[in-house]
C-alpha cells in the first residue's frame, strides 16, 4: 500500500467520491439519514460557535506522516487484548490514530494516541472519556454533527472539528450555511474506523494496520437481529 498526502479540495469533492449504494447514510431515504437527521442538525445548531472557532482536521493534513507506520485502533475486543503488543508498536516508532471508545483504555495503559477521532452524534460519547485527564498534547478529531456533551468532555485537548463530504444535498446545505466549506475534511461518514483510516491515507502514512473491528461484539450472538452483519 502507497498513501501519499493529497489536496483536500480535489479528494473531497464528490465525483471523487460517491459510488451510489456503497456508503450508508447518503440516499435520502436511507434508515441512517432519516434516524440521525434530527440529532445532526440540532448538535449542528448547538456547536456552531464553539466550532467555527477552531481550526479544521483537514488543517493538519500534511506529509510529516509520510511512509510512517500507523495502527489505527478500533473499539472492539481484540484492542483490549492486545494493549501491550498496540504499546510496543508505538515505542518502536507506530503512530496510534484511535478511535473514541478506545481512548481511555489506551491512556491506562500509558498510551497517548497521536489522534483520536469521534464520529458518533449520541450524548453517550462523552461518557468514554470521563476521569481522563486531557490536555493540549491530546488531539482529536471531533465531527460537527457530534454532541456538545462531547465538545465539553474534550474541552482541555486539542480539538479539531470535521465534516463528511454528503451526496445528499439537503443536509449539505444545513452545513454550508453554518460553515462554508472549511470543515469537509473525510469521505467515509458511516463508521468512526473509516475516518480513522482515511486521516492516516491523508497523513500519507505508509502502512496502516487496523486492530480492534469487531464492531465491539465479543459475540456474534450479541449482535442485534436487525444488524446486517448477522443477516
Amino acid at each position: 500500500m502507497v498513501n501519499k498526502p493529497f489536496d483536500y479540495k480535489t479528494w473531497c469533492r464528490k465525483s471523487s467520491y460517491h459510488i451510489p449504494g456503497c456508503v450508508i447514510g447518503h440516499d435520502k431515504e436511507s434508515p441512517a439519514l432519516k434516524h440521525f437527521w434530527q440529532s445532526w442538525s440540532k448538535n449542528i445548531l448547538f456547536n456552531k460557535e464553539r466550532i467555527n472557532s477552531l481550526p479544521a482536521l483537514n488543517e493538519l493534513y500534511d506529509p510529516g506522516w509520510a511512509d510512517e507506520p500507523c495502527l489505527v485502533v478500533a473499539g472492539g475486543p481484540s484492542a483490549y487484548e492486545r494493549m501491550d503488543d498496540i504499546g510496543k508498536a508505538q515505542a518502536a516508532g507506530w503512530r496510534i490514530v484511535a478511535v473514541d471508545k478506545i481512548y481511555g483504555a489506551l491512556r491506562a495503559h500509558g498510551i497517548r494516541p497521536d489522534m483520536t477521532i469521534s464520529l458518533d452524534s449520541q450524548d453517550i460519547v462523552a461518557e468514554w472519556f470521563d476521569g481522563v485527564p486531557i490536555d493540549k498534547t491530546d488531539k482529536f478529531g471531533v465531527c460537527i454533527t457530534s454532541s456538545l456533551k462531547t465538545y465539553d468532555a474534550l474541552d482541555g485537548g486539542s480539538v479539531y472539528p470535521f465534516a463528511v463530504v454528503k451526496s445528499n444535498k439537503d443536509f449539505e446545505n444545513v452545513i454550508l450555511q453554518y460553515f462554508g466549506r472549511k470543515y469537509f475534511s473525510v469521505r467515509a461518514g458511516a463508521i468512526v474506523t473509516f475516518d480513522a483510516v482515511e486521516f492516516a491515507l491523508w497523513m500519507g502514512c505508509d502502512p496502516i494496520v487496523t486492530i480492534g473491528n469487531e464492531l465491539s461484539y465479543e459475540r456474534i450472538q450479541d449482535v442485534p437481529k436487525r444488524n446486517s452483519i448477522k443477516k
